[in-house]
């Protein structure tokens, strides 16, 4: 798996986390609307805020790029008139972009610590590279 199939799969399992339904349903013949809700927020979620395309997101569950298209757009309708389905929408998008921000708050904390162990090999160096020419003028002077 790439990273961008390992990201799908990350939002999808969130998605599933938070409706109940599994992966395997998702990507599944079922048309059960509960399923066919979770299936529409996850094309829409994948298309419009992460930027996959519909062809990367339909590959990922079993759809061709229209279907994943078709399901983006139905959201739009659906939140805008059904209170139910927008709460649901809400929390899953809410849920989706916390973990956005705690997974950008990991990566930064690994960039700090890169970056203060790569200070502390250049001080080192530093200290090394003065010792060397103090020692080496004294023997200079000798």
């Amino acid at each position: 798996m790439n990273d961008r199939e390992i990201q799908l799969e990350s939002i999808l399992q969130r998605i599933c986390d938070r409706t109940g339904i599994t992966p395997a349903m998702i990507k599944g013949k079922i048309q059960k609307s509960e399923i066919i809700e979770a299936r529409r927020i996850f094309c829409h979620v994948c298309i419009r805020r992460y930027k996959f395309t519909s062809i990367e997101t339909g590959k990922h569950i079993n759809r061709d790029h229209a279907t994943v298209l078709y399901h983006a757009n139905k959201v739009d309708g659906f939140v805008s008139i059904d209170k139910k389905f927008r709460a649901k929408f809400d929390m899953i998008t809410v849920d989706l972009k916390a973990e956005s921000n705690i997974n950008n708050l990991d990566l930064l904390k690994l960039y700090r610590k890169k970056t203060f162990d790569i200070l502390q090999d250049i001080t080192k160096k530093v200290q090394e590279l003065e010792d060397e020419i103090k020692l080496n003028s004294i023997t200079q002077n000798q």
